[in-house]
């Protein structure tokens, strides 16, 4: 090989040129581009890193787990091949590895094909208990590690320790309320945030609401959680006078898609500032 093509220049740089490091990540970086121009062609493999460009999110955040969030190999690997649709349901089977299936319908509702985004999003006999014990275990990591900021707890708790959480937890910094219904002066709906935290020093509260939709229905996602709980800050604010609240809505894929603006709304939490990157990834 006598040459390395340069994908911002558009042209090929010969290595005897370059410097021995220079060399290493001119060559390097075109691998880099081979394979991810290779792994974007793939019909199937393909689809879920296209649709994070397609869909103006963050690469870096959606891929972050890798780094950051101390998972086994084995979890990695098995997170990455349902990003990349290789799941043994009964349409993968069917129409990918050419096995004879009888009925691709749902083992579980029989409702409607067995495809992965059925089984995580969609099937009523999951929908209920699965869908919320991951939203659950997902905030549970922001939850507990604000609970160690402020010295409610005196080390960290892992956030699929066993147990129920309490409703409302306080010390003399804060006072933390999990999924808790807030009695208001006028009757609303949207009473019961997933995580409110009221910081006794600086009279703010914060209104945390988490969800993790499928990747098309991240941005419609975020914007409803913004609407559906206006009338529950409005409220707020005649029950704490003097306290400013703020909203934060986050929102991850159920693949662990993100947008950029993950990292500024959990930025908003002054306890969570320099963490934000980790904490997203953890989630």
């Amino acid at each position: 090989m006598n040459s390395v093509f340069d994908s911002e220049r558009g042209d090929y740089n010969s290595v005897t040129e370059l410097e021995h490091v220079q060399q290493k990540a001119q060559i390097k970086a075109a691998e880099i581009t081979l394979l991810l121009r290779r792994h974007k062609d793939k019909p199937m493999h393909g689809v879920f890193f296209n649709n994070v460009g397609d869909l103006g999110l963050s690469k870096c955040l959606t891929f972050a787990f890798l780094r950051s969030s101390g998972l086994e190999s084995e979890t990695e690997g098995f997170i990455m091949a349902c990003q990349d649709g290789v799941f043994n349901t009964s349409v993968y089977r069917s129409r990918v590895m050419g096995i004879e299936v009888h009925d691709t319908r749902c083992r579980a509702c029989r409702e409607t094909p067995e495809t992965l985004m059925h089984l995580l999003l969609a099937c009523p006999a999951y929908a209920v208990l699965v869908c919320m014990h991951r939203h659950n275990a997902a905030l549970r990591v922001l939850y507990y590690y604000l609970r160690h900021s402020y010295d409610i707890d005196e080390t960290p708790v892992l956030p699929y320790a066993p147990g129920g959480i309490e409703f409302v937890v306080e010390n003399e910094k804060c006072r933390i309320y999990w999924n808790y219904p807030f009695t208001t002066l006028r009757l609303i709906q949207a009473n019961k945030p997933d995580v409110v935290l009221l910081e006794h020093q600086s009279k703010t509260i914060f209104v945390v609401e988490f969800s993790a939709p499928g990747d098309t229905n991240i941005v419609r996602k975020e914007e409803e959680k913004r609407i559906k709980y206006r009338d529950f800050l409005f409220e707020l604010r005649r029950l704490y006078p003097g306290h400013s609240v703020k909203k934060i809505v986050l929102i991850i894929g159920v693949l662990g898609e993100m947008m950029s603006s993950l990292l500024s709304n959990l930025e908003i939490i002054p306890a969570s500032r320099n963490k934000a990157e980790i904490l997203a990834a953890q989630m």
